[in-house]
């Protein structure tokens, strides 16, 4: 059988230490003890990922192929419109009880913004509290 190679220093370990001798204090209780900074190794900050945009190819499907295809799966190509429509620029003219109910939509959902406003402020300050 191997022999232990294992002597444990009892005598040392006492609270105030006997003649003289201390535990090695930690560095971190160092540190808080002479107030230095804690030494912040520039590589291990976090940086922001700069990916720059992809920029892909257009998918073309020949003509046999596409003719091929249910209309479902054909794809539609439809392109920018370079002119408004007319519904975009026609002009919407109310009547006066339209215009009563519009005006009473409009009191009802400020009245509703501002309480959701109010919630919000005393939901943020019960967090304030809670975190202190």
């Amino acid at each position: 059988q191997m022999k232990e190679y294992y002597n444990p220093v009892t005598n040392h370990l006492s609270q105030n230490g006997t003649d003289g001798w201390f535990g090695m204090k930690p560095k971190a209780q160092l540190q808080l003890e002479t107030n230095t900074p804690i030494e912040v190794n520039p590589d291990s900050i976090y940086k922001p990922i700069e990916r720059p945009v992809r920029k892909f190819n257009v998918l073309r499907i020949p003509k046999k192929l596409e003719e091929a295809l249910p209309f479902a799966s054909k794809p539609k190509n439809e392109t920018k419109r370079t002119r408004k429509g007319y519904v975009a620029s026609r002009a919407v003219v109310m009547d006066s009880a339209e215009k009563k109910k519009y005006t009473f939509l409009q009191a009802l959902n400020t009245i509703r913004n501002e309480k959701v406003k109010i919630r919000k402020q005393k939901k943020e300050e019960r967090k304030s509290e809670v975190a202190k």
